[in-house]
């Protein structure tokens, strides 16, 4: 069973007309134990998935147990997938203002820019370009 305690900011629709100071902002906590539209992938050393939930990337072990958020805020993130090593996760990321290939550590510390949406393909630095269901491991290769 997936158990995953996610909190969420949510915008309030009102805005202060004296200030001009931005809304609110509430803190919703919830738990779920099933998701949709959900994309996942399994570590290479099969101890660990990393999965895509409402706009944010998060990890869990194989067994079960709580989930771990490893990359949260405005941007939308999703289809998490391990490279080959394992030490990194390839990512959609809308954090730079438009749909790219990014990469995180494992532990989610040091966001990668790796490849930037042109039209329907995704352009790497190298200027070759891919679809984007492929992802680069951050040394160069594609991992998938």
């Amino acid at each position: 069973m997936l158990v995953a305690a996610i909190l969420v900011a949510c915008q309030t629709q009102t805005r202060s007309t004296t200030t001009g100071s931005p809304p609110a902002a509430h803190t919703v906590a919830f738990e779920t134990d099933e998701g949709t539209m959900m994309s996942v992938d399994v570590s290479p050393d099969g101890k660990e998935i990393a999965f895509g939930m409402l706009g944010d990337i998060y990890t869990v072990p194989i067994a079960g147990g709580d989930a771990t958020l490893l990359l949260s805020g405005p941007a939308f993130e999703s289809s998490p997938r391990y490279s080959p090593d394992g030490s990194k996760i390839a990512f959609l990321s809308d954090r730079s203002g438009q749909d790219a290939v990014w990469t995180v550590d494992r532990n989610g510390q040091n966001p990668m820019l790796i490849a930037s949406a042109i039209g329907k393909s995704f352009a790497h630095s190298s200027g070759r370009r891919t679809e984007p269901s492929s992802a680069c491991n951050g040394t160069g290769k594609w991992a998938r």
